[in-house]
């Protein structure tokens, strides 16, 4: 995990002192003997650190989560996490188990927590600091100022693109605005794809860029993407398979079709784990670099505009604090916008919520826009369905409701209207339900009688306890959860169209004592509204991961202006030139880290290939046709 390499990455980050203090004082971290260092390295009760109350902060999911840790006779007492953004219902369990799993092992070194791997990692980095096992990471600014590349943004792409620059022979300041690298990747499945790969031709698997082309027409819908961009990745992304399994080292399984539509052949490559390993290995890489003195990171750093020469080429970044840092290239790698409600509302939806990192914050689409860059298929965003439009003070997801499964309950929209079949669907059709509804809001409508049979929870929170605790808290609050004793009455409550539910609720009963659905063919599940003491209906809007539309950018990784031009000295990769418009209106498996992969690699040979004034290329460079296929 990246812990591993933070020694590295301190050593260019500002000092973090270590201060003695006598027995019940509060002190920043604590200084651990020789032998409780020994013994947690070891991961066994130590019963040695020093006795005092010491604190530590690390970067989890959505922000710091700092924790105040006490040792007692050189014991941990008590670790405390302080107030944090975590998601209460996913990083809420690691926050909840893990104090006391450290507490009875007498050291950070315990399992993570299932389904919130990145708070456990973050809660388990704090106490290590608070505990003097590990050193903080703090903001570097006006030490490293200029070089070769700027790279804003220390995701996957960033990762790729600052290690790429480095091993170019070009000097890099890579930039990232919270205190953990890695992005989305650390939380994302660990798949990639790529074709013609070493790992293909040892499985027997013939394949061919062809085919990788004839795939995204097929699977992404001729018309949708760019040509030009698709075939030069599909050129590419055998290559960085092949960089990232015998290069870096990260054991890929045999090529397989992933999750989604399956491909011509199998070129998918999964990892025992998250993304996050794709990026620690990336990261591992580039510490050699940082070691070496020619990539600098800069973490807690956040590039809040661009700064232009008179011909309007890019010549550097502004940081947050007024620092400007100059290059002679700028590579982009901020990733989407997913938690930016205001880009998603200005070209998605009018309602949603988001899992994404909160640092996703579509920065890079701002910064690209203030100098004229252009977009493109930003309407594209194939959203998860289902998240409670909960009044929460926050834009992340807190809870999804699902009643696959369940017996008789329908999906209608503000006017009453059913959306889909409501048990035998496709992703895509239950997406575009919610997609597609007004205001992107849907309501699962059901009764009381459809509630007291069902065998699965409605939330995906309090499993253990029936998971209604969430459920009459919300209808007690009557902001996403309502009830009626009437179908009207519950229509009215809802702010849903009476007549139109109840003309719904009406039909859909004749459909269930006909048995077949005349307007959507279900035939499972079916249970009538008929002779029910109470109606409910839960409101809910789609929630974002991934965003889809990007940045346009050229083959080299230039980003481009409305007229096609390019913006000199500006280039970017990753989420924010646009899963779309390399892989079209579909899904793809593997594809999203492929073009961190790609992308990286190309905007970073680019940029020195700028700065050197002759082109360059990584080893294992594939050489490129630049004449596409016939779809």
């Amino acid at each position: 995990m990246w812990k591993r390499y933070l020694a590295l990455v301190l050593a260019f980050a500002m000092a973090f002192s270590l201060a003695a203090c006598s027995s019940g004082e509060t002190q920043t971290t604590a200084a651990p003997t020789e032998a409780a260092t020994e013994a947690e390295t070891a991961g066994e009760e130590t019963g040695a650190y020093e006795d005092g109350t010491f604190t530590g902060s690390a970067y989890g999911m959505h922000g710091d989560v700092p924790v105040t840790v006490t040792v007692e006779n050189g014991k941990i007492t008590d670790i405390t996490v302080g107030e944090n953004d975590e998601n209460p219902n996913y990083g809420g369990l690691a926050i909840e188990q893990l104090p006391a799993a450290m507490i009875e092992a007498q050291s950070p070194d315990v399992d993570v927590v299932s389904g919130a791997t990145v708070t456990s990692e973050a809660l388990i980095q704090a106490v290590k600091i608070a505990l003097g096992l590990e050193e903080a990471e703090g903001a570097q600014t006006g030490e490293v100022t200029s070089a070769d590349v700027i790279v804003v943004g220390a995701g996957l792409s960033g990762l790729v693109a600052a290690c790429r620059t480095a091993e170019l022979g070009g000097s890099v300041i890579l930039m990232e605005q919270s205190g953990a690298v890695g992005g989305s990747s650390r939380y994302a499945g660990g798949y990639v794809s790529g074709a013609c790969t070493h790992i293909q031709e040892e499985a027997g698997v013939e394949d061919s860029f062809e085919l990788a082309y004839e795939d995204i027409v097929t699977i992404g819908g001729e018309g949708t993407f760019n040509p030009d961009l698709a075939w030069m990745h599909v050129q590419r992304a055998g290559e960085l398979v092949n960089w990232l399994s015998e290069g870096l080292g990260v054991e890929l399984s045999e090529p397989g079709y992933g999750v989604y539509t399956p491909t011509n052949v199998p070129r998918v490559y999964e990892v025992a784990g998250t993304g996050g390993i794709f990026s620690d290995a990336v990261m591992e890489q580039l510490n050699t670099y940082i070691e070496a003195g020619t990539a600098t990171l800069l973490l807690n750093t956040e590039a809040t505009s661009l700064t232009t020469d008179d011909s309007g080429r890019v010549t550097g970044v502004v940081d947050a604090n007024g620092v400007e840092y100059s290059a002679n290239d700028v590579i982009l790698a901020t990733g989407g916008y997913g938690y930016n409600e205001e880009w998603v509302q200005e070209y998605n939806f009018a309602h949603s919520k988001s899992s994404s990192p909160e640092t996703a914050t579509g920065s890079g689409y701002d910064l690209a826009q203030s100098v004229g860059a252009s977009f493109s298929n930003m309407e594209y965003l194939p959203a998860y369905a289902g998240a409670v439009d909960t009044d929460d003070d926050t834009y992340s997801l807190t809870v999804t409701a699902d009643t696959q499964g369940w017996s008789g309950a329908i999906w209608v929209d503000l006017n009453g209207s059913r959306l889909a079949d409501e048990v035998d669907f496709t992703t895509v059709e239950r997406q575009q339900a919610w997609e597609n509804a007004e205001e992107n809001y849907v309501y699962i409508v059901f009764t009381d009688a459809m509630m007291d049979s069902a065998d699965t929870p409605l939330f995906d929170v309090d499993a253990d306890a029936g998971n209604w605790d969430r459920f009459q808290e919300e209808l007690e609050k009557g902001y996403c959860v309502f009830s009626g004793s009437t179908v009207e009455e519950l229509a009215e409550n809802a702010g849903i169209d009476p007549a139109g539910l109840a003309e719904t609720i009406e039909k859909y009963n004749g459909y269930v004592e006909a048995g077949e659905d005349a307007d959507f063919g279900r035939t499972q599940n079916l249970m009538s509204f008929d002779s029910a003491e109470t109606y409910y209906a839960v409101r809910t809007v789609p929630y974002i991961l991934l965003t889809k539309g990007g940045v346009d950018v050229n083959t080299a990784g230039q980003v481009l202006r409305e007229d096609g031009t390019a913006i000199e000295g500006l280039y970017a990769c990753g989420e924010l030139i646009g899963g779309a418009n390399i892989g079209g209106h579909g899904s793809h498996g593997g594809m999203a880290h492929a073009i961190c992969f790609v992308w990286g690699t190309i905007a970073a040979e680019s940029a020195v290939s700028d700065v050197k004034g002759e082109e360059v290329h990584v080893e294992g460079y594939t050489p490129v046709s630049t004449e596409v296929p016939e779809a």
